[in-house]
């Protein structure tokens, strides 16, 4: 359970954020730029563990390999890297242990208040340069290792992909803000670059279970999978490289009236 203290409502770059308790005491923000929370309301925190922590199998992870890199789609109030904290602090000890964190967002003044409020402890952090125009807010917290790149994250991620050709991400948390309010996150071409980034093994999760995201996923080269939705979801989608699909998600992926979200059809790109 996360350990409380007062957060408030604040200012950001991209407009304000609200406090939201959720149910299981935990808080969460909502962000008037998107009309959106950042959390499920049934449990910010125990929703992050359940989806992303748990969903992607970072304990067993960890006891296959001393390193990890993960990707947290939104940074958010950081509640990604406060329970990769509080998962890493429960594990028996491991000197060689290492979680490479790495995130984007938007709003750099939200990134700030989150290192300040949303962790375990306030953390003191660093601007670095990642390129000429591509910029992090770097922390560290034992064995956990951040960075959270700032800007569209369509831009940020292939600049520090190139910039360390030879990073390959073990985990991906899908968590940004739904495909109705901020869809250029969910689209074929997304999770194609995603795909470029991830390791021949990696996992993704995801709180959606749209058939749109879904085909997008499919038709990225990622094989799909059900697993149970948090709170009152019925379902929530797991991607697993190297795994075959099943017949039953494959026909459905393959048939229908339904289409992949793509940048053209949401007026990104040709």
């Amino acid at each position: 359970m996360e350990k409380k203290k007062q957060w408030c409502n604040f200012q950001g770059d991209l407009g304000e954020y609200r406090v939201v308790k959720t149910d299981d005491g935990s808080q969460t923000l909502h962000s008037t730029h998107f009309d959106e929370a950042c959390h499920s309301t049934h449990g910010a925190y125990a929703e992050t563990v359940y989806n992303y922590i748990e969903g992607c199998e970072i304990a067993h992870q960890l006891q296959e390999k001393d390193e990890l890199w993960i990707l947290d789609v939104g940074f958010g109030a950081g509640l990604g890297a406060r329970a990769l904290i509080d998962l890493l602090e429960q594990l028996p000890s491991n000197p060689k242990r290492k979680i490479h964190y790495l995130s984007v967002e938007l709003d750099q003044e939200l990134t700030i208040w989150a290192l300040e409020h949303g962790l375990p402890q306030p953390l003191p952090y660093s601007l670095m340069a990642i390129t000429e125009e591509v910029a992090s807010l770097s922390f560290n917290h034992g064995q956990l290792l951040g960075q959270v790149l700032i800007g569209d994250a369509r831009q940020t991620i292939p600049a520090f992909k190139q910039a360390f050709p030879k990073v390959s991400l073990n985990a991906i948390f899908q968590d940004a803000f739904s495909p109705k309010k901020n869809p250029s996150l969910w689209t074929q071409e997304w999770f194609e670059l995603l795909k470029s980034f991830s390791a021949p093994d990696a996992l993704m999760t995801t709180y959606s279970a749209s058939i749109g995201v879904r085909k997008a996923m499919f038709q990225a080269g990622w094989p799909v999978f059900n697993f149970p939705g948090f709170g009152q979801k019925r379902q929530a989608t797991k991607c697993v490289r190297g795994l075959e699909m099943n017949p039953e998600m494959t026909k459905k992926l393959t048939t229908g009236n339904s289409i992949a979200l793509k940048d053209c059809l949401i007026g990104l790109g040709e």
